[in-house]
């Protein structure tokens, strides 16, 4: 039965993880998965990835082995079947469970802690958004390097065997490629040799200098090849905002911000977490009494694994939580394991504590698991369909008309449907009563076309309607409404040089296409409606080499209808190009208008001229 029994106590914690995400292994792709998958798909072999493997992402990270390795490799075998990857993920997961049980039975002695802790981080609303969100595999990832190493060095501890210190240091290095946080690693360990259970672990402490050495070249290096973000919400602030990042944080560590956020009664959330609360200030009363260093082992976590997060006051996000909570979670385990010998009285105080935190946090874990597998059903119904719509009519373009603000930002804001390699699909005008651009959206204005090009590309056949009905695209071609045409001309005021949807707006001269600019040689033409009112300007986006600006200023000529509109010189280093030429009064109310743009002196490259590469141009107040 002992045999059983211990048995259970691993098991346990992997079949409440299983039953929480059962439904998340059919997850798709959504938001943020997007990007990487764009990423990921430009590489056609492992020489390829290797690459690109390497290269500063988003916020300057660097993660090969969290988000480069299994979005090339979910990809590369299974195209767009992330069913293999989402197996990854739960993989993952359990192993961290396995780790977290057996690293609090070392620290407690106690294989009821163990479970406990295992379970506790099992059920954390933190590890909700890497459970069901494939770009935040690396939260779980970063927290088994962790535990391993950690694992590896208290086997080395505990056996004197250098082969587990040198394993500890490779599964440490390796972790730089999961998350940065590992550099955090050296000051976990020396938490352990101060307050582990075993007191001559302060021998050992000569073996950690190398690993805050392995950090301190790891993040020298890190921050010159990929310097942290000067500005927006990744930027640090190392001021008293901290410590209100610290109090908000800590609080969540309680009560998850989703008990809000899906508006759950207010007063159960309040009574809850003063339960929990009051719960683990007894948990540390009791073995500050004891004199156990157990309870600073558990803190001390708990704050350097959280540290890195406290500089960002305007990036608060629950996930950042999950390697944190893994130390509460030990504190309370080990509680519950000291109320289990003291008597009923304080097996009910640990038993309320427990079921106050998992009463606050499983109906957010079930909630939002539920909310984001039916996104991600929506999001793969949406991205296929458009696929098999492209398949039905190669060539043409698609315009989606019943978008919502979800739909949007679900899959059209990170562009999935170019990482997912269909191109030309947009949202149709004047047929999404249920979404409200945000003003100055740059996607919304790329995805958006205008009435003119709709109406064009409909009437030449160029192009197909359909609607997203909620769960599926329906094709509404041929009930299709033309949006309103707001001004008198048959070509739009903004023209987006570099899409196929407004090549009828382009003239002679025009080179090819590519990541949504066109090439102009010397000079070329296009049409664009006139200005309606006095005091309106042209203004042009374009890119230029930098090997053109070295040799020399370039000089910008535009007219409109022979009429000089303006010249320009572009200096070196200003390889991109934003000019803003007020429009002659000659031009008012022309309804189409012939633009003439042209750059001199050109680049030749293998006998082609190349002048700039242009995005948008348009009319504007």
């Amino acid at each position: 039965m002992s045999r059983w029994r211990a048995f259970a106590a691993w098991l346990l914690p992997i079949v409440v993880l299983s039953v929480l995400y059962r439904n998340t292994f059919d997850i798709w792709f959504r938001e943020d998965d997007f990007p990487l998958l764009d990423f990921m798909r430009r590489a056609h072999s492992f020489r390829e990835f290797l690459s690109v493997a390497f290269i500063p992402y988003a916020q300057g990270t660097i993660r090969p082995l969290s988000e480069r390795l299994p979005f090339f490799l979910s990809t590369q075998l299974f195209g767009l079947d992330c069913r293999a990857l989402r197996g990854l993920v739960f993989a993952t997961a359990c192993g961290d469970l396995l780790l977290i049980n057996w690293i609090t039975r070392r620290l407690t002695g106690s294989r009821l802690a163990g479970s406990v802790a295992a379970l506790l981080w099992a059920m954390s609303a933190a590890i909700v958004s890497p459970m069901t969100w494939n770009s935040s595999y690396n939260e779980v990832q970063y927290p088994l390097f962790l535990l391993c190493a950690l694992a590896l060095f208290i086997r080395y501890e505990e056996t004197g065997r250098k082969r587990y210190w040198w394993l500890q240091l490779v599964v440490f290095l390796l972790g730089f490629g999961s998350l940065e946080n590992m550099v955090l690693y050296p000051a976990i360990v020396l938490l352990w040799l101060l307050f582990g259970p075993n007191r001559q672990g302060k021998k050992l402490w000569l073996g950690v200098v190398p690993l805050f050495a392995a950090s301190a070249i790891y993040a020298f290096v890190h921050l010159h090849g990929a310097p942290t973000p000067a500005d927006g919400p990744y930027q640090l602030h190392i001021d008293r905002r901290i410590f209100k990042t610290l109090w908000e944080y800590s609080r969540w560590a309680i009560l998850s911000p989703g008990w809000r956020s899906l508006e759950y009664p207010r007063l159960p959330g309040s009574a809850l977490r003063d339960v929990a609360v009051v719960a683990l200030i007894f948990c540390v009363a009791a073995q500050a009494l004891k004199r156990s260093r157990t309870v600073w082992f558990c803190l001390g976590w708990f704050l350097v694994t959280l540290s890195l997060f406290l500089p960002l006051p305007d990036r608060h996000t629950e996930y950042y939580l999950a390697a944190p909570e893994i130390g509460l979670c030990m504190l309370a385990a080990s509680g519950a394991a000291i109320a289990w010998k003291a008597g009923a009285m304080w097996r009910l105080v640990a038993a309320a504590g427990i079921a106050a935190w998992c009463g606050g946090m499983l109906p957010v874990v079930i909630a939002q698991t539920a909310r984001y597998v039916q996104e991600s059903r929506q999001s793969r119904s949406l991205i296929l369909g458009a696929r098999d719509a492209r398949g039905v009519h190669p060539g043409k373009a698609i315009f989606i008309a019943g978008v919502t603000d979800k739909l949007y930002g679900l899959d059209f804001f990170q562009n999935g449907f170019e990482a997912a390699g269909i191109d030309g699909v947009y949202i149709a005008p004047d047929a999404n009563p249920d979404l409200h651009p945000a003003p100055g959206d740059g996607m919304m204005i790329r995805l958006v076309p205008d009435a003119a090009v709709v109406r064009h590309a409909v009437k030449a056949q160029q192009a197909v309607a359909y609607r997203w009905t909620g769960d599926r695209l329906q094709d509404i071609s041929a009930d299709y409404a033309l949006p309103t045409q707001r001004n008198r001309a048959d070509v739009p005021s903004r023209i987006r040089v570099g899409d196929p949807l407004y090549a009828y707006t382009l003239g002679k001269g025009w080179g090819g296409i590519g990541n949504a600019v066109r090439w102009m040689p010397a000079e070329a033409e296009l049409s664009i409606a006139g200005p309606e009112a006095a005091g309106e300007h042209l203004s042009l986006t374009a890119y230029c080499l930098g090997d053109q600006l070295k040799r020399g200023p370039l000089h910008l000529t535009v007219t409109a209808d022979g009429i000089d509109v303006g010249k320009a010189d572009v200096l070196n280093p200003e390889t991109e190009i934003r000019r803003r030429f007020a429009l002659p009064d000659a031009l008012l109310n022309r309804k189409t208008m012939t633009l003439r743009i042209a750059i001199d002196p050109v680049i030749v490259i293998a006998g082609q001229p190349y002048g700039a590469l242009f995005g948008d141009i348009q009319i504007e107040p």
